[in-house]
C-alpha cells in the first residue's frame, strides 16, 4: 500500500510539473521531435529516460514507467516512440484522461504533424472515447 501511495505521489508531480504549463503554451520552450538537431543535453536526457522506462516495464513497473514516459513529453509533446509506448500503458493501467491530454497537448502544439493526429485517432478507436468530449 506504502509503494502505491508513493507511485501516485510521483505520477501526480510529474502531471503538476508538465500540465501547470498548458495554459500558456509558447512553441518555443517545447521540442519538436522531428527536428533535423536536437541538443545534446536533450538527446542525453531522452536516452536516459527512454532506457528507464524500458527498464521499469520489464520489471513490472508499469507506473514507474509511466512516469519516466510522460517526463519526455512535457519536453517533447509529439515524441512518437513515448506517445506509442504511453498510449498502450495508458489502457493497461486505466489512464485514459490523462493520455487524451498528452494527445491534445501535441496536437495544440504540432498541429501539422500528421503522425501524432494518427496515432491520436488510432488512441481513440482503441479506447472507445467519442471524438466529441
Amino acid at each position: 500500500m506504502q509503494s502505491f501511495k508513493v507511485i501516485t505521489t510521483i505520477f501526480f508531480l510529474v502531471l503538476l510539473n508538465c500540465h501547470s504549463s498548458f495554459a500558456t503554451i509558447h512553441e518555443d520552450k517545447y521540442h519538436d521531435y522531428r527536428a533535423q538537431y536536437l541538443s545534446v543535453d536533450l538527446l542525453k536526457m531522452q536516452q536516459f529516460h527512454l532506457q528507464q522506462a524500458q527498464i521499469k516495464l520489464k520489471n513490472g513497473q508499469m507506473a514507474y514507467a509511466w512516469g519516466d514516459l510522460a517526463y519526455l513529453l512535457c519536453h517533447i509533446p509529439n515524441h512518437h516512440e513515448v506517445l506509442q509506448q504511453m498510449q498502450d500503458l495508458a489502457l493497461q493501467l486505466n489512464k485514459t484522461d490523462e493520455m487524451l491530454k498528452f494527445f491534445e497537448q501535441a496536437v495544440k502544439i504540432f498541429p501539422n504533424d500528421t503522425t501524432v493526429h494518427t496515432m491520436y485517432s488510432s488512441f481513440l478507436s482503441k479506447s472507445g472515447t467519442p471524438l466529441t468530449r
